[in-house]
């Protein structure tokens, strides 16, 4: 019996043990996180961390601690970039990670930001033939505070305690190499220094004239010295900076049918006396032409016509030199440059825009040899009200009904109209009593010459004689108010042929029937 009982609670024992030993885990989930660093830099370094599977840890937050002080919690994505660090210094931390269910883990962290190395670097921004520009780099205020710069060339100090960083460096010679260093000190103590080389260009002269048709004779430039002009022509030219060797011009410059937004390259033309005539033509991308104020502060003649991005031009050099101007089909508004001359030679205006302010220019003018007005959208000519002619006014296509802001005027020796729409008499030019030539064309409501009230030939000089051309003006008919004038001054006469075509309109009398009552109108 002893033996059965022992058998029988031997059985149960072996079986509770198979029993305890089924209900174990065979692979329990054991989580260890790990962080890694990356991205370091003088203020910033970027962490990650592994995350534990959503099926065991199905909701994670993490909590991080740089250098014993909390920086962020109940964050749940597994990165985080540090900012605003110190350089150069030893940062340690924990990164924290928390189980919905209680789970609990953690992994340590450390890094080094980066020094602060400064590394000092000189640049040759342009070199001519008596001077070149460098700049170079400078350190962080922060780390430096204030730096101030020596620069040594050819062993010789040539300027110190500069606080810029960029320099140009004159009187140099031609085709010589030069060397030099740039130092650099801040208020911290540091310091440091950068080389640098550069040769100038060579002067080379040629004695007559010089264009260029395209980008790529532009880039082969290599003149210091043109005797005579210099046109630049060509669509495909967007880039002149390679004429910056040119210092020495003799007569034109001109720019046509190019593509270029500003004359950068032009702007080491010294001002020389034989500057004649500046033409600035068809560049509809030009926008800057700043860089010729030097050829313009001593030019004779200035053109600027058809640049459609073009509407400054303060930064031109106006000098007494100037004689001429011409402008057209540019949206220039601001004309007040030309007040340093008070009398030129000729002046023309071209379809301007209605923008332009025209008594801004003419204010400061007194006069001019010829005067011509096309295309413009004014009203009346108040704007030249105080102006006096010494020879030529040219009016065309401009929509004024009459002249009564030139009542003052009493001299026009060429009196050109072409085109004036609205025009149907002189009335306005009360004081007119010397004229030389009228020459109007195609002006289509021009009825008579009623208004010239002063012109009875007594203002003319002894050897005065006039010149008739009146073409193409559909309905004029009227000629009396010329019969006094005609009768006293004799037509021009060349060759034997009187300067006389009086044509195409509603009454065309013959020379000598304008001068009698009779025959003077229709």
């Amino acid at each position: 019996m002893k033996k059965v009982l022992a058998l029988l609670s031997l059985f149960i024992v072996m079986s509770c043990g198979s029993d305890d030993e089924n209900n174990t885990p065979e692979n329990p989930y054991n989580f260890e996180m790990e962080v890694a660093v990356s991205d370091i830099t003088l203020h910033e370094a970027t962490i990650s961390w592994n995350k534990p599977l959503p099926s065991e840890w199905s909701s994670v937050t993490y909590e991080i601690v740089l250098n014993n002080e909390e920086i962020a919690s109940g964050i749940q994505t597994s990165e985080y970039t540090f900012t605003n660090l110190e350089e150069n210094k030893v940062y340690t931390g924990t990164v924290y990670a928390a189980g919905d269910n209680g789970q609990e883990s953690s992994a340590n962290f450390s890094f080094t930001t980066k020094p602060y190395i400064f590394e000092m670097a000189v640049e040759i921004d342009e070199i001519g033939i008596y001077e070149a520009s460098i700049s170079w780099n400078a350190p962080l205020p922060s780390e430096w505070g204030s730096v101030v710069y020596k620069v040594v060339l050819n062993n010789e100090v040539i300027v110190d305690g500069l606080q810029n960083t960029n320099y140009t460096i004159s009187d140099l010679d031609d085709n010589r190499g030069y060397n030099g260093t740039v130092f650099a000190k801040g208020t911290n103590g540091d310091e440091t220094f950068a080389h640098f080389s550069f040769t100038t260009l060579p002067y080379t002269i040629t004695g007559g004239s010089v264009t260029l048709h395209n980008q790529q004779e532009v880039d082969d430039f290599f003149y210091s010295e043109i005797g005579l002009s210099l046109t630049i022509t060509g669509s495909d030219i967007t880039d002149i900076s390679n004429l910056s060797s040119l210092v020495s011009l003799g007569d034109d410059l001109i720019i046509k049918n190019t593509s270029l937004t500003s004359l950068n390259g032009l702007q080491n033309i010294i001002p020389e006396t034989s500057h004649r005539k500046l033409e600035i033509i068809d560049n509809p991308q030009l926008s800057d032409i700043g860089d010729v104020s030097g050829f313009s502060s001593t030019m004779k003649e200035l053109e600027i016509n058809k640049n459609a991005s073009l509407s400054n031009i303060s930064n031109l050099q106006i000098s007494s030199t100037l004689t001429s101007i011409r402008f057209g089909y540019t949206p220039i508004s601001d004309f007040s440059i030309f007040y340093i001359n008070s009398n030129y030679m000729f002046i023309e205006f071209d379809y301007m825009p209605p923008t332009a302010n025209m008594a801004n220019l003419f204010s400061g003018i007194q006069s001019a040899d010829n005067l011509t007005l096309k295309n413009l959208a004014v009203t009346d000519l108040s704007f030249i009200s105080n102006f006096t002619v010494g020879s030529d006014l040219y009016l065309e296509n401009i929509p004024i009904t009459n002249f009564s802001s030139l009542s003052s005027w009493t001299t026009i020796y060429y009196f050109k109209l072409r085109d004036m729409p609205l025009i149907t008499n002189m009335e306005g030019l009360d004081s007119l009593e010397r004229v030389l030539t009228f020459d109007f064309n195609n002006n289509p409501n021009l009825v008579s010459f009623d208004g010239l009230l002063s012109l009875d030939g007594s203002g003319a000089w002894p050897n005065d004689s006039i010149s008739l051309f009146l073409v193409n003006n559909s309905n004029l008919r009227d000629y009396c108010s010329l019969r006094e004038f005609l009768n006293i001054v004799p037509y021009r006469y060349e060759n034997g042929i009187p300067f006389y075509n009086v044509t195409g309109n509603a009454y065309n009398p013959t020379k000598e029937e304008i001068k009698t009552e009779a025959g003077c109108s229709l």
